[in-house]
Order: C-alpha cells, then structure tokens, then sequence
C-alpha cells in the first residue's frame, strides 16, 4: 500500500522558546492550528504536556502525507505562520500515523481520547525484525487496558514516516497521570510487561488540552 496516499494522523511536538509566555503565543498558535484545520479539512488540538508545559503537541488529520508535505508545509500561508512563530519555538519533532483522523461509528469505544483529563502519549521503538511479536502482544492484551480505563478510550498506530527502524504510537485516556502510573502495578499490566523484550526504547508522556 502506498502510505503517502492514505489518510493519517498527525503528531507534531513543539516546544516553546525559555523567554517566551506560554500565554502570549496561544493566540498566534490558535490561529495557526484554526488556519491548518481549513486547509485540511480535518479538525487541529493543542495539548500542553504535563511534564514539561512548554511543550505543545499539534494534532491534526490529512488526506495523505503528501497533501501535508508536499502541499501545506511549503505554501505561503504556512510558510508565513511559521516564520511568525520561529523566535518563539521550535519544532522538534514531526510524524505521521496509520490512525485514520475521520471517527468511525463502527469504534466508536477507540479512538484518541481528547475528552479525557489526561491523554497519555506513548512511542514505543520497536528492535529490529521484532515487530511481529510487539504488535500481536499489544493487540493480544489491549482489552485488559479497554477495561482498565474506561470509559476512557484509546488508540494506536505505526508510524509511516521513512525512518531506521519501526515506531509505534499510542495513545490512552486517563483521570490524572498517577491512574497511568498505577495500571503498571495492576495485574492487567503483566502481559504488556512482554512487550518490553521487543523494544530498542519507550518515550511515555502525558498532555492535557490547551486551555481545558
């Protein structure tokens, strides 16, 4: 299948410059998310990490990769947003994922879920020739993690973007941080311990939405 022609999620972490008030560059952020949402037609949320607020995540939807980078990102109007933005932040990172930004009606129990008080962000790379054993031992205890959260919901995807190696996305619905913290001492969480033997590293984070 070719990736670059098929609907994905967007995640984008920028992080705000040390001088700059998070508060004073909402607006102009708010607008450039407002001004990517009409372009592609697909809804953009701001979240504020909890360990560190001065990093946002930009998350957004697109037709295809394509329409993102070979179309938005070198237009003049994102091109002008971003060269209002470069002395207040950086953009440190930027992928795509195979998680589909239009709601399914048929799931509607997953999906990313921006309506919980804490969304946890997790990126999990895979070890070489491994991602076989990691994807069937996530997908083989996902339920116990279904139950666990609810009526939080949840949902993951792999990375498409060219990249050594494999990545995959994950996102959860929580109460607080500490509820996240605490599911990896409960029972449910033995079998995702195994997940662990196919991995070269795990970044795990948390965020709320901007403002909420």
């Amino acid at each position: 299948m070719d990736t670059t022609k098929q609907p994905v999620t967007e995640l984008a972490l920028l992080r705000i410059k040390p001088y700059v008030d998070a508060a004073v560059i909402r607006p102009t952020l708010s607008a450039a998310a407002k001004a990517q949402a009409e372009y592609s037609t697909f809804p953009v949320h701001l979240l504020q990490q909890i360990e560190d607020p001065a990093c946002i995540y930009l998350l957004g939807g697109w037709r295809s990769v394509s329409v993102h980078m070979d179309d938005w990102i070198p237009s003049d109007t994102n091109q002008g947003l971003l060269a209002s933005l470069k002395d207040k932040l950086d953009v440190e990172w930027v992928i795509h994922v195979n998680i589909d930004p239009t709601p399914s009606l048929t799931e509607s129990d997953e999906g990313i879920p921006l309506n919980a008080p804490t969304i946890a962000i997790e990126r999990y790379f895979i070890a070489p020739g491994r991602t076989n054993d990691f994807v069937d031992t996530f997908y083989s205890n996902k339920n116990r993690l279904k139950e666990y959260i609810a009526p939080h919901i949840m949902k993951g995807g792999r990375r498409l973007d060219p990249i050594t190696g494999h990545e995959f996305l994950f996102f959860s619905g929580w109460d607080t941080a500490q509820d996240h913290l605490e599911f990896a001492k409960s029972e449910g969480f033995k079998g995702f311990e195994q997940m662990t033997k196919f991995l070269d590293g795990v970044d795990i984070k948390h965020a709320s939405v901007w403002g909420s």
